[in-house]
């Protein structure tokens, strides 16, 4: 156990290690009254394995990493190549940073953010699993870079978020699929690249969305589907290949939903059969829609409406 009383150590692999049925448990044990001070560890790959069983949390549930209360741990890769596999990593309540490394945990997961952690991602390579490459149960997750890489179109997940605060500024993600899926929480999406999966964006009912960039290829169900309120304050790039009824979003079969949508051209916005209508706020079409005079104010689209 790395139970942390000295702050900013570096803990470097010099071979591939595997912990065998222990795990790295990194807690604070900072024992002074009222204290909120970080202590913080950095372990650093250098092209090295980290691997193993791991510690039972649960039933038929391990752990190779877990970061407590009031710890900030570091995941560098100094010498490229470096990986961390078996286990999954559960950030409970501190928060991790990952600048690099490759993570292959096992079949339902690498990473778990639960309520009060948080997961910064700058860099590194995860590959998807049954369950989620990273998933935020209650966390806060943040993605400004990184490779997500299913194995199988037709079971992997990328990011799946419950109840969080996620934003994505960056990353690339393919062969999933759903790449990321908002179960509810609410997700930022600015940047990233999303290509090659069913669906590229995936918001349930509860799950609220606001995109204002972002560049969606070759996703065969839809680039993205919409369950919950989704505000679009910038613009998509959309490439060949997505389909949602021949467009890139396809709105679910919801009333009443309120969107705001600015610069889609023909053919990217489609109301699928069981939908009752849509209010869109402050739309700017680049061809002009019949009988739409003043853009300030909701208009009530019916279903079957295609721009």
């Amino acid at each position: 156990a790395a139970n942390a009383a000295t702050n900013d150590v570096t803990v470097t692999l010099l071979g591939d290690v595997n912990l065998g049925s222990s795990a790295i448990e990194f807690t604070n044990t900072n024992t002074v009254s009222g204290s909120t001070e970080k202590v913080a560890l950095t372990i650093d790959l250098k092209g090295n394995n980290l691997s193993g069983n791991g510690a039972q949390v649960s039933s038929g549930f391990h752990s190779l990493i877990q970061v407590g209360e009031n710890t900030k741990l570091n995941i560098i890769d100094s010498s490229n190549g470096g990986s961390i596999t078996s286990g999954y990593i559960i950030i409970n309540s501190g928060s991790l940073n990952i600048y690099g490394g490759t993570f292959n945990g096992i079949s339902s997961g690498e990473i778990i953010v639960n309520h009060g952690g948080t997961l910064n991602f700058f860099e590194g390579t995860i590959g998807g699993t049954y369950r989620a490459g990273i998933w935020s149960d209650g966390g806060k997750l943040n993605i400004s870079g990184g490779t997500f890489t299913g194995s199988d179109i037709n079971t992997d997940m990328g990011v799946t978020v419950t109840n969080s605060e996620t934003t994505i500024s960056g990353g690339t993600f393919s062969g999933f699929k759903e790449g990321i899926f908002i179960e509810s929480g609410t997700l930022t999406f600015s940047q990233g690249s999303i290509s090659n999966c069913k669906c590229g964006l995936l918001s349930d009912d509860d799950g609220v969305m606001i995109i204002s960039g972002g560049s969606f290829s070759d996703c065969s169900e839809a680039a993205i589907s919409i369950n919950g309120i989704t505000t679009f304050s910038g613009l998509p790039t959309f490439g060949s290949g997505n389909n949602a009824n021949a467009c890139d979003i396809n709105l679910a079969p919801t009333d009443d939903l309120i969107y705001n949508l600015i610069g889609f051209n023909e053919g990217i916005f489609n109301i699928p059969e069981g939908f009752n209508k849509i209010k869109v706020r402050r739309v700017k079409w680049d061809n002009t829609i019949p009988g739409i005079v003043d853009d300030s104010l909701p208009y009530v689209f019916t279903k079957g409406y295609k721009a």
